[in-house]
């Protein structure tokens, strides 16, 4: 643990001193050591991995804000005869003007020692004002005269070149982005332009960079064949990658639209983001739209960025399924995507320059931060196959993306590799994230067949279930109806006397046991029917009084006759429907009122005609309910307080009103406690 300390006070020494452009092979090795024991989640607890990456934290914001050195002037770039390719970035002197006023003549007339020395200066970073390059080149005796001078990177906004001519003044070429394609010398995807060499005179260029976006400067000469080599490779390989994410779009999003995962809809989000990033980035974009005004190309990298941070942060969120293992984390991931997405206006105006640092601050907290939840969502979860891969497309990521913001910043030598790590390690990450979530569309497969097969066995048992209860209701009906005839029969037969007497009461009393067994079977079926949907209506056109004259034939109460008060609005009212059906609908209704209502009270029976409709109500003056008891009406099993004491099964009027609903009806319940309870039906007077 000592020699770690060590290391880092190292570390954090050079880092916080003079800021060199990069860090010595000492301090580098030390670096890297550390970042491979932080990454060792294995070795370490999860207190020593936070302090480590509180270093790491520490060092990359120091390399973001310290300040770099300057140097002395070189002299002029001689190009060889044997040579097709000349990189001229260690080549050029730079002259800042902070405040875009100087002309091309007024920089021609400042000392050579005046300008910062190539390797030297600042090679990156977002400021104010424009950037003046000097350069000057001769080529040797048989060294061939036309050149073609490319400028990057392809999202520069305005980049002027100024050639010296013989006979004096200067020749001004004018490219970047914010200039259509159609209006400059070659419409490549980045800026190039032809050059022609003097004899052996020394030429003498320079190059004025503005931009929203970074000020970097990279140029480089080419031979023309040379240059057309190496744009054929790059549009081919651009081509290949942006085709690749649109591939891996499409194929997502259709994924996710069949297994309905958020998580594939955000991946697909964040590759399409990844695209327009990098249509800014590398010039693609112009080719695309070679008309566009500038202010589409700043939107494609700085809301490209944006986009990605957003998207990247939901993606995240879901992968790790933050919302159940991080709460706090899941809304404040959410929180900073709504944030970034809000920034969206800004990635086009001069304001980006400003937001820019705060972005690249915010990717190194949000890419630590989110290394730490996946490190505990491994110590929570295990090391299952998916977080793996998350974990591997991640350590690429937090690679790529630092050493890319300090080789933006100037603190990283722009080289090929550092130039275009970033876009390697995304195509990596990309792949990775997709190895991932394969692994995560096979797991939900997988669980929807466990749910498929579950659901088939449950539906089947169900099916096994109902089967043996209508058997056993079936054979219940048999010696029930049997006990009822051997009763009746009985009765009947006896003659009179006290001894008798008993025995008829014993006999009514059968018989009524009997009645009331039979019935809860013919609710029980009549529910079963209902649930499973396997009844269809027999719709006749019958009269009111006839289904009644059906409710009063079920009834069994003795005193039906005097309790039971009937209003029937007019005469020969008719309907269509099922009238057994409605029947039972009725029938349950009225015999709830007369067993839950007081004995001797009147239970009135209202039917009359509202409009289109059919109105049964059924009023009676029992305990009546709650507001809370009357929502619960007509769910399956319920019964109210009230009904404490009295025999039932709670399911008269749930069977009433999927009965009524059957015949695009309603049942409505009023009720108050102590105030009785008004049940009203209502059908339509034409039921299709």
């Amino acid at each position: 643990m000592g020699g770690h300390l060590t290391d880092d006070r190292q570390i954090i020494r050079t880092a916080t001193g003079v800021c060199p452009p990069f860090l010595s092979p000492s301090s580098n090795q030390a670096l890297v050591s550390m970042i491979g024991d932080t990454l060792d989640y294995n070795d370490h607890g999860y207190e020593y991995i936070m302090h480590r990456m509180s270093i790491l934290s520490l060092v990359i914001i120091a390399l973001l804000l310290c300040p770099r050195q300057t140097g002395a002037h070189q002299p002029a770039l001689v190009l060889p005869a044997d040579i097709t390719i000349v990189p001229l970035s260690a080549h050029l002197s730079l002259l800042r003007d902070p405040g875009f006023t100087w002309t091309v003549a007024e920089v021609a007339t400042v000392a050579p020692e005046d300008f910062a020395a190539p390797g030297t200066y600042d090679g990156g970073g977002f400021r104010w004002g424009a950037d003046w390059y000097r350069l000057v080149v001769r080529r040797a005796r048989h060294t061939p005269r036309d050149w073609i001078l490319e400028i990057g990177p392809p999202y520069l906004d305005d980049v002027r070149v100024y050639v010296e001519r013989r006979s004096g003044g200067w020749h001004e070429t004018r490219t970047g982005d914010h200039v259509p394609r159609t209006a400059r010398v070659l419409g490549t995807a980045s800026h190039a332009m032809s050059i022609s060499l003097p004899d052996t005179r020394p030429l003498t260029l320079f190059i004025r960079v503005q931009s929203r976006s970074v000020m970097l400067l990279e140029a480089t000469l080419y031979r023309p064949p040379a240059f057309s080599t190496t744009e054929s490779l790059r549009g081919l390989v651009f081509g290949a990658y942006l085709g690749g994410l649109a591939i891996l779009i499409v194929v997502y999003s259709l994924v996710a639209t069949w297994i309905r995962d958020l998580a594939l809809i955000y991946y697909a989000a964040y590759v399409g983001s990844l695209i327009i990033m990098h249509l800014g980035l590398n010039g693609t974009g112009g080719l695309l739209f070679p008309t566009a005004p500038g202010w589409v190309f700043d939107f494609l990298v700085g809301g490209g960025t944006l986009l990605g941070m957003s998207t990247v942060l939901v993606l995240w969120d879901k992968l790790l399924d933050m919302s159940r293992y991080f709460p706090i984390m899941h809304r404040a991931y959410y929180g900073m995507a709504v944030v970034f997405t809000l920034l969206l206006p800004l990635s086009v105006s001069n304001w980006y320059r400003t937001l820019a640092p705060f972005l690249f601050f915010m990717v190194v907290v949000i890419l630590f931060l989110t290394l730490s939840l996946v490190i505990l969502s491994i110590r929570k979860r295990g090391f299952e196959p998916t977080l793996q891969y998350y974990t591997y497309a991640y350590l690429v990521t937090i690679a790529a993306s630092i050493i890319g913001i300090l080789q933006l910043l100037g603190h990283v030598p722009r080289t090929f590799w550092t130039a275009h790590l970033y876009q390697m390690a995304t195509g990596f990450h990309v792949v990775l994230l997709a190895v991932g979530l394969s692994h995560r569309i096979r797991d939900i497969q997988e669980a929807w067949f466990r749910a498929e097969e579950h659901a088939h066995l449950a539906f089947r048992r169900a099916a096994e279930q109902r089967n043996f209860v209508a058997m056993l209701s079936h054979e219940f009906r048999s010696p029930l109806s049997a006990i009822d005839k051997a009763a009746q029969s009985l009765e009947l037969n006896l003659a009179d006397g006290a001894e008798v007497s008993r025995m008829r009461r014993r006999l009514t009393w059968i018989r009524e046991s009997t009645g009331r067994l039979a019935e809860m079977v013919d609710l029980f079926l009549s529910s079963q029917a209902l649930e499973d949907g396997n009844f269809a209506l027999d719709l006749q056109d019958v009269a009111i009084e006839a289904v009644i004259g059906d409710v009063r034939t079920r009834l069994q109460h003795d005193d039906y006759e005097t309790r039971l008060v009937e209003t029937i609005g007019e005469p020969d009212i008719r309907l269509r429907c099922d009238a057994e059906m409605l029947a039972i609908a009725l029938g349950n209704v009225i015999g709830n009122a007369l067993k839950y209502a007081p004995p001797d009270t009147p239970v009135l029976l209202t039917v009359e005609k509202r409009a289109d409709q059919l109105v049964i109500s059924v009023q009676d003056s029992g305990p009546g309910m709650t507001a809370e008891e009357v929502d619960r009406i007509g769910t399956m099993y319920f019964r109210a307080t009230s009904s404490v004491g009295t025999k039932g099964a709670g399911v008269g009027l749930y069977i009433a009103l999927r009965i009524l609903q059957a015949h695009h009806g309603n049942l409505t319940v009023e009720s108050e406690p102590s105030n009785g309870t008004n049940v009203s039906l209502y059908l339509p007077l034409a039921v299709k």
